[in-house]
């Protein structure tokens, strides 16, 4: 497995652990000589990437830098837009797999859906690898700990909660359709349950900026003292940011926290007001990592399993935000 740590945030890109990058790229140049040249193609083939949302901004620069090392190490990179629909992604695996992709990376939100196409793409001899899971079949995977990003995001929460003069009253953002990411959610309300007074009012799905406006509108119609939002995204927690300007709430009396480093997440930590923290992760490094999950699998140069470590984006570290928000540039 190759790990990437907190503390390469900012080297990842194009040096993760120095040995790997030189094993692709010694075998990718093995991979090409033997390819031939038909220098309008790239010269090893394609690699397909499935996203279920992947009009997010985090999930377009992930695939900017995915397609940026797909070209660097002599591969296109192919893509799809399933709008969440697990039955658009189904459909693109079958294609895919009838063009003979060399390898698929895929973040299916419901793995038992898609199963059948990945075990016949398997057996067409395409390499697969799972995104943001665990994958117990034994393929590649690109990993997330959202185990790690409740974590941070929880024990960030409960150490503002406790700062404050009374117990808070919480509303909790999830998407209870996806489990896998459960721990995103569970995590830090049972931090919060553990650890403050504090108690968890509302829990509904929301995983837009429409829904988590919606959610939280509603909640603070019923409960008008909510004043910490955990949600399972940086989409579902802008959407409730907006509830709480437009009651013109003191933003110094709020703590909304989200999870993906989203670039509007992250300015909006930045310029200080209700937004407090976004679990982030190392953008570059996940892009680098869709691919190179695939090509240490073709070259039978590594096992594909690449894990990326979350970190914390908050206004009490400003370099460190910096950098996250530099990533999208």
């Amino acid at each position: 497995m190759s790990v990437v740590h907190r503390h390469q945030i900012s080297s990842y890109r194009r040096s993760r652990t120095g040995v790997v990058v030189a094993t692709l790229a010694a075998a990718t140049l093995t991979l090409t000589a033997c390819a031939g040249g038909d220098s309008g193609q790239a010269p090893n083939g394609k690699l397909a990437f499935s996203h279920p949302n992947s009009s997010a901004p985090v999930t377009k620069a992930v695939q900017k830098y995915a397609d940026e090392r797909a070209d660097e190490l002599g591969y296109e990179l192919v893509s799809d837009d399933p709008k969440q629909q697990v039955a658009v992604q189904v459909t693109s695996v079958e294609t895919w797999t009838t063009q003979q992709v060399k390898g698929i990376t895929m973040f299916s939100s419901d793995p038992s859906a898609t199963a059948q196409v990945r075990d016949r793409a398997k057996a067409a001899g395409i390499k697969w690898s799972t995104y943001g899971t665990g994958n117990e079949t034994g393929d590649g995977a690109v990993l997330f700990s959202h185990v790690q990003s409740g974590q941070l995001l929880g024990e960030d929460a409960v150490e503002w909660i406790n700062t404050q003069q009374r117990p808070q009253k919480v509303l909790l953002l999830t998407s209870t359709t996806a489990p896998v990411l459960s721990d995103r959610w569970t995590v830090p309300a049972d931090l919060i349950k553990s650890q403050t007074s504090s108690e968890i009012v509302v829990s509904q799905d929301a995983i837009t900026q429409e829904a988590g406006l919606k959610v939280a509108e509603t909640a603070l119609a019923a409960h008008p003292d909510i004043r910490v939002v955990i949600a399972m995204n940086d989409d579902a927690a802008l959407g409730a940011m907006k509830a709480f300007s437009d009651r013109n709430i003191d933003p110094e009396s709020v703590y909304i926290g989200g999870q993906d480093g989203s670039l509007e997440a992250l300015e909006a930590i930045k310029s200080g007001g209700y937004y407090k923290a976004s679990v982030s992760v190392n953008i570059p490094a996940v892009g680098d990592a869709v691919v190179d999950s695939l090509v240490e699998q073709i070259s039978g140069e590594g096992d594909g399993v690449v894990e990326v470590t979350p970190v914390l984006g908050t206004a009490k570290d400003p370099e460190g935000l910096d950098v996250l928000i530099g990533q999208y540039q």
